[in-house]
């Protein structure tokens, strides 16, 4: 089906389209509704004979960079960050026990309910459909709470309803993802007082097309679907399994189960998901709730009975006053941003886009879900058999190009010497490894005297080769340390060395990104958020990138740790030191033993303590 999305501007493509219906709401002449593709998605499509080319459509979208309402502040009280972080959870237990984590969308609900409003949100249909719905009573309320993994439509007619709910003075509360929350801001083109917007920390959306087509996979003969739940918590709120409920008996499936291992592992989502434009902290709602995931490493007593912990961000002083009328129904215990970007790192950054989300949708319209299921693998395979065939995709890839692989296999037989630890982890973390994501052939050499700590749930992608441990000297005896903490993530985008004696480490949680060039020895990088290095950097010795400042000064309400950018072609110095939040800009050259606190323009040479520009246009 050919789709006119949006044809002026052109940045407003069908990869960015995030199916909000916005446009197709605010269209007077009803030109453009909203279909689904081959994959299920709904996107709009315009009817030339009827548009009129009044431009409100792309005022209303919210992907599009010219449009002026939809992406600018709710309030002029939000900020860049959250206003405050709390763990919360609903007080009345069965409430807590129905919910997906903590409650508060209940809560946050029934305070606006009990002032007269209406509260819209996402609801299964007859045909298990999901779609906005209003409601007005507390008895409807149960229909709108618990996670649906699933993109939900909102028609042309009901931005219309809270549109007129609105003028007529009446609360209204919007729940959805960020994208709908933006979209009905940008229909409806002011603000209003009596609008209260609440945000879910979303991992993406799936497409209605494959539920439908995992529901009629577990279709039992003569026995109708009565209910799915995607998070009951039957044995905890950690193990939660999806539960479909027919006529005759309920059926409890583990989270690993297909629909939901397509879904956590990226396969399903909409295209517009891996490049989401609301993946940061600066949100479109007064209150932003989500799963307060590793709330406990730092908390334990926000998470001692494994009954669900509800994150929520207050973004806006109305948010905040809307908070406060809800306390006597929540528990509220205050917390850090870190922790919440740590376990929820959607936060901050789009899902990657794994190389079968290519193939997912055409094999969906083809073959029988069982099928599916065994080419994709969505289940949790035995350990032995994925270490099997990890190896067996490795191998077979590294016989296509015999000339190439001698060549290669003699270049890292070079530098992994005799040495046998070196030899194990070249295969450990190439060939045996599952959360090593690699593109080339042997993108990972380690030398000898490395020592290597990887937690389990970190990922490593290898989209070029890193070599560790690089000896200037070939009898050197220096080690080289590496370690990666849990949920971490390290990239490697071109040709990189480090240097014999460096000591590279990424926290829990952290994200460090090397775009080619190398490091030479003694260097020393702390990540505990994110740390990018550009393409073709030249890194000396003993220099000292960090983007924390390690610990906590007390009576301070300063970030201990900020991103660190380093530019395209950028020379450091002889122990040099790059502190936290710091943008340093393409062809910038750091002075030897220079202590850089600020950002540093590009093609600009700083040096000192603390380092400042002393020569402009500055080519090396």
């Amino acid at each position: 089906m050919k789709k006119n999305i949006l044809s002026s501007p052109p940045s407003v493509t069908l990869e960015a389209c995030s199916g909000c219906g916005a446009c197709a709401g605010i269209c007077p002449q009803d030109s453009i509704t909203m279909q689904p593709d081959d994959e299920g998605f709904l996107y709009p499509v315009t009817d030339a004979h009827i548009c009129t080319d009044c431009g409100l459509c792309r005022q209303a979208c919210p992907v599009n960079p010219q449009e002026t309402f939809a992406n600018t502040t709710a309030s002029e009280s939000r900020g860049s960050t959250p206003l405050s972080v709390f763990a919360s959870w609903h007080l009345d237990e069965q409430i807590r026990r129905d919910s997906s984590s903590g409650g508060v969308f209940t809560a946050i609900s029934e305070d606006i309910l009990a002032k007269g409003g209406t509260v819209v949100g996402a609801a299964f249909d007859d045909q298990f459909a999901v779609r906005h719905i209003l409601i007005k009573t507390s008895e409807d309320l149960h229909r709108l709470r618990g996670s649906k993994y699933v993109q939900s439509e909102v028609s042309q007619s009901l931005y219309r309803q809270v549109r007129d709910y609105l003028k007529q003075g009446c609360p209204v509360l919007f729940s959805g993802t960020p994208c709908q929350v933006a979209g009905l801001r940008g229909f409806l083109q002011q603000p209003y007082e009596n609008l209260f917007c609440c945000d879910i920390v979303c991992h993406g959306v799936p497409s209605p097309r494959l539920l439908a087509s995992y529901i009629y996979a577990n279709q039992k003969s003569d026995n109708g679907l009565k209910k799915v739940s995607f998070r009951d918590k039957r044995d905890g709120w950690k193990n939660s399994c999806t539960r479909l409920t027919w006529q005759q008996e309920e059926q409890y499936i583990t989270q690993s189960e297909a629909y939901m291992a397509a879904f956590m592992r990226n396969y399903s989502l909409r295209p517009s998901c891996y490049e989401c434009y609301f993946t940061n902290t600066n949100r479109p709602s007064d209150l932003s709730i989500g799963d307060f995931w590793g709330v406990g490493s730092k908390y334990p007593e926000y998470d001692r009975d494994d009954k669900g912990t509800s994150l929520v961000l207050v973004n806006t002083k109305k948010g905040k006053a809307w908070l406060d009328d809800c306390h006597s129904s929540l528990f509220l215990g205050s917390a850090d941003l870190d922790t919440a970007v740590a376990g929820n790192p959607v936060l901050v950054h789009s899902c990657l886009r794994p190389p079968q989300r290519e193939t997912f949708y055409l094999d969906l319209a083809t073959l029988p879900f069982d099928e599916m299921v065994r080419k994709y693998r969505l289940y949790k395979p035995l350990f032995i058999w994925a270490i099997a065939a990890r190896m067996l995709r490795k191998i077979k890839r590294f016989l296509e190009k015999p000339k190439v692989l001698t060549r290669k296999i003699l270049g890292v037989c070079r530098r992994l010497q005799f040495c046998s630890s070196a030899w194990w982890q070249f295969i450990y973390i190439n060939i045996l490894r599952k959360s090593t994501q690699s593109n080339v052939r042997f993108g990972f050499i380690p030398t000898s005297y490395c020592r290597i700590v990887l937690d389990k749930s970190a990922q490593i992608i290898l989209n070029g080769v890193l070599i560790l441990g690089t000896k200037e000297n070939r009898k050197s005896t220096r080690e080289t340390l590496f370690s990666l903490g849990k949920k971490s993530s390290f990239t490697v985008n071109g040709h990189f060395s480090i240097g014999s004696g460096s000591d590279i480490r990424v926290f829990d949680n952290g994200e460090l990104i090397l775009n080619g060039g190398y490091c030479t020895a003694g260097v020393q990088i702390v990540c505990f958020k994110k740390i990018t290095i550009g393409k073709g950097c030249a890194i000396a010795r003993d220099v000292i990138i960090q983007d924390t400042d390690a610990h906590q000064i007390l009576n301070s309400d300063h970030l201990m740790t900020k991103e660190v950018s380093i530019g395209d072609h950028v020379w450091i110095g002889n122990r040099a030191i790059i502190m936290k939040g710091l943008t340093i800009g393409n062809g910038a050259v750091i002075a030897a033993g220079s202590i850089v606190t600020k950002d540093v323009p590009g093609k600009c040479l700083v040096a000192g303590v603390p380092a400042k520009v002393i020569r402009e246009n500055v080519e090396w």
